[in-house]
């Protein structure tokens, strides 16, 4: 087949369609049409970690090591051991392109919306949707309040695009169809690469290398189809083949893992960097009702209210995920499908089309799905064994790709009901109109309505900051080190007054030529005896911060609201000479 021929064909077009939708939604979605891209849409808490890996890979080419964070030490992310790593070679291609550590955050961003749009399609297409109804869904799937809830403070996990391609692999497994084998016709030595082999490969060790969360998902997925197409067809062959498949998710994970597992064996491993109790795999698993539930960020005032009641007063809030009108719909009807297939066992009825088996199998994995993600579900026992997973609430993007599938496979067979006596222009434009009536309600539904005062906050703080570095910057030599207070341990701890563990990163996202003790991964003697110093009366902790070639200290007046800290080291050091445009940082000089 030509290229022409191929670049035509209505599952090509539905791909690139939806992934061109996607973007042009996106633009004035985040505001990034016209908004400032220097600056990150978020500027707090997790996003400012996010921001810090990605100005280190800009500077030194990856983010396991910065030297200019918890000085004189050093802040070594070995000892905080993650495996998304693909994420960080896309930043390291964009940081070559593109001036500031913001403008790659929006922009790595922003590409995950006609990612997701066009992996969501290809699956769509793969169950059986027409081109116009997966090309919708795949808008749909692109702009779910998942990506607008989880925006730049969990950037990495806004490429779920992985997840369609990952569900097309446990498709496989649960029509049985093979994962492995060699393209018919193709070039000696090639056959595999071209063919299912390659093709499983690919999809696999891109979710493993992009999200081990949803790699983990997907296996799950995979292997709950591999123990039910067994027990169906008795295809060891099949089951087997799934089992290849999980081997290959273990083994990227692995490979990702091993520079930290590499490091944990040279310099020790530091168990206090981590840690995660067993309960939190309750506490940050998901509940049926929030799925159904509409978005806190919804722009319709009585919707956002009533989740705001939900989750202010009902237990375990979570991440708060939600699903969208239309994910809830279908996340009903395959509920009803479920309950359908069971009436039909007891009655002796097998099913009949091939649309009702294809949701049917849809219905069935979003089951295993809420079995695993769900309070008191099986994540709980999951949490006994092993505390490295603890947000199942993210299964929520799998349960969303699986409703939407849902809702296509219903609403095609509903045109195609209605216009099954038309002519196939009829027939085209009506699908077209279904398709654009679904987007356009999920734009005002998913969406979250720009907040033109809360930007400009985002701006202002974000440029106080940048002010702040700059003058430091200019009155200290090169290399100089900055003691910050108040100490916070470094990631995850509870928060000083109103600061964060991550605040201690807003200079160091701003300066090129200085050293902070922010930031330096907990659980390690050097780092720790920081915190020592910090809390040491101002006479000794200027004493020992000097030893360690700290040349004066910044306090953060958020974590010090009631003023002690400022007010003792005024009066050991004087008033502060250096302050932030807003008020909130304040530099004392020890000499």
């Amino acid at each position: 087949m030509g290229f022409r021929a191929w670049i035509r064909r209505p599952g090509v077009l539905a791909v690139g369609g939806s992934a061109i939708g996607a973007l042009l939604l996106a633009l004035p979605a985040t505001g990034l049409l016209t908004g400032r891209w220097d600056v990150p849409l978020t500027y707090s808490g997790d996003g400012l970690s996010i921001a810090a890996h990605v100005k280190t890979v800009m500077e030194t080419g990856w983010y396991e090591w910065q030297p200019a964070l918890g000085a004189p030490a050093g802040q070594n992310y070995h000892d905080y051991a993650t495996g998304d790593d693909l994420n960080y070679v896309v930043i390291l291609l964009l940081g070559l392109v593109l001036p500031t550590w913001g403008a790659v955050m929006n922009a790595f961003f922003l590409i995950g919306f006609p990612l997701a749009a066009a992996a969501m399609t290809w699956f769509g297409r793969r169950i059986g949707l027409g081109a116009w109804l997966a090309g919708a869904l795949g808008v749909v799937y692109a702009i779910a309040p998942y990506h607008f809830q989880r925006a730049e403070g969990h950037l990495l996990l806004g490429w779920y695009w992985v997840v369609p391609l990952g569900l097309v692999v446990v498709w496989r497994v649960l029509v049985g169809e093979p994962l492995w084998g060699a393209r018919p016709g193709a070039p000696r030595g090639l056959g595999h690469a071209l063919g299912r082999t390659g093709s499983t490969i690919a999809i696999l060790g891109l979710t493993a290398s992009i999200s081990a969360y949803y790699a983990l998902f997907i296996a799950i997925l995979g292997v709950c189809a591999a123990i039910g197409a067994l027990l169906v067809r008795r295809r060891w062959r099949a089951f087997w083949g799934a089992v290849g498949a999980g081997a290959v998710i273990v083994v990227v994970i692995a490979l990702n893992m091993l520079p930290d597992w590499i490091d944990a064996l040279l310099r020790g491993s530091n168990p206090g960097a981590l840690v995660r109790t067993p309960v939190e795999s309750e506490v940050y698993a998901l509940k049926l009702v929030q799925l159904l539930l509409p978005s806190p960020l919804h722009r319709f005032g009585p919707f956002q209210q009533l989740r705001e009641l939900y989750d202010a007063h009902y237990p375990l809030p979570s991440e708060s995920p939600a699903l969208g009108l239309i994910g809830a719909a279908g996340l009903v009807a395959l509920i009803v499908v479920v309950a359908l297939v069971l009436v039909r066992a007891t009655a002796g009825r097998a099913p009949g089309t091939a649309r009702w088996r294809a949701l049917v199998g849809l219905a069935f994995l979003t089951f295993v799905a809420l079995l695993f993600s769900w309070v008191g579900g099986v994540a709980t026992l999951v949490g006994f064994v092993t505390q490295v997973v603890r947000g199942w609430n993210r299964m929520s993007i799998v349960i969303a790709a699986l409703a939407l599938a849902a809702i296509g496979l219903l609403v095609g067979a509903v045109v195609e009901r209605a216009t099954r006596h038309r002519t196939a222009v009829v027939r085209a434009g009506t699908g077209a109109i279904v398709g654009l009536l679904l987007i356009g309600l999920a734009y005002w539904d998913q969406v979250p309505a720009s907040d033109p005062a809360a930007r400009a906050a985002t701006v202002a703080s974000f440029d106080s900051d940048a002010a702040f570095a700059a003058e430091l910057e200019a009155r200290l030599p090169p290399g100089a080190a900055v003691f910050q207070l108040p100490y916070l341990d470094f990631p995850e701890s509870p928060p000083v007054g109103g600061a964060h563990d991550a605040d201690q990163l807003r200079i160091y996202l701003h300066s090129t030529g200085l050293r902070f003790s922010g930031a330096g991964i907990r659980g390690r003697e050097e780092i720790d005896r920081l915190g020592e110093i910090a809390a040491l009366p101002p006479a000794a902790f200027a004493r020992e911060a000097s030893a360690l070639g700290f040349v004066g200290v910044a306090v953060d007046r958020v974590g010090d609201p009631g003023g002690e800290l400022e007010a003792g080291l005024e009066g050991l050091l004087g008033a502060p000479t250096i302050v932030a445009p807003d008020g909130r940082f304040a530099y004392f000089p020890f000499g």
